[in-house]
């Protein structure tokens, strides 16, 4: 690799990657499928998807102060699998669905062998997609609405090492293969994907999934 080459894009600040990526999406910003990222774009204190109902909106901003947070600054990353769905639901019984990616950094993706010599856990960031993105969930939360901002409470809480201090957020919301609704909440959310994304919905494959 040539690493003494000098690039020829000028840079403001030393964060180069951040600072390529925040620029290639202001200028090519109608090529971006996601336009509009209130969740994992915003830091702000209006993040919720404007079409939404009120009760999701409040579930995006709460969710948004976990998103695109370094794993050094926020070590509960460091517990979760690389795809998790995140289900809410009110007392009314209505419901939405989250995808929670673990964005797993790299010193370099130029190579097909190796590649745990080049993690980069400490800049590991979560990426919280509204709606589902995958077909192999590693594990799923099943949160009340009213309990989210606890549930995010808990996540920003733990340190890196306080594996207990995550089971006991697992215990609560979590949902283990023996947890005694695994089916039924696995089957409502592939009843959700059929709804809001029928083209992409299927059957879930579980032969990763993690008990965590």
């Amino acid at each position: 690799m040539d690493e003494t080459t000098p690039s020829q894009v000028p840079y403001a600040t030393s964060a180069f990657n951040e600072e390529l990526g925040a620029r290639l999406l202001l200028n090519f910003s109608e090529l971006n499928a996601e336009q509009d990222d209130p969740i994992n774009r915003c830091g702000g204190s209006d993040c919720g998807r404007k079409d939404e109902p009120e009760w999701i909106r409040e579930a995006d901003q709460v969710l948004s102060e976990l998103a695109a947070t370094r794993a050094e600054f926020l070590p509960a990353i460091n517990y979760l699998p690389e795809v998790t769905f995140l289900r809410v639901y009110n007392k009314e019984g209505a419901r939405t669905v989250y995808t929670v990616i673990r964005d797993r950094a790299h010193s370099s993706v130029a190579f097909l062998l190796g590649e745990g010599l080049r993690y980069q856990p400490k800049s590991d960031k979560l990426t919280i997609y509204p709606g589902i993105i995958g077909s192999y969930p590693n594990f799923i939360f099943d949160v009340p609405a009213a309990q989210l901002g606890l549930f995010k409470a808990r996540m920003k809480s733990l340190k890196a090492e306080e594996p207990k201090a995550f089971e006991a957020v697992v215990g609560v919301w979590g949902v283990r293969r023996t947890h005694r609704r695994f089916w039924d909440i696995l089957q409502d959310i592939t009843a959700w994907q059929q709804e809001h994304q029928p083209l992409q919905s299927g059957i879930f494959d579980i032969n990763r999934y993690k008990n965590l």
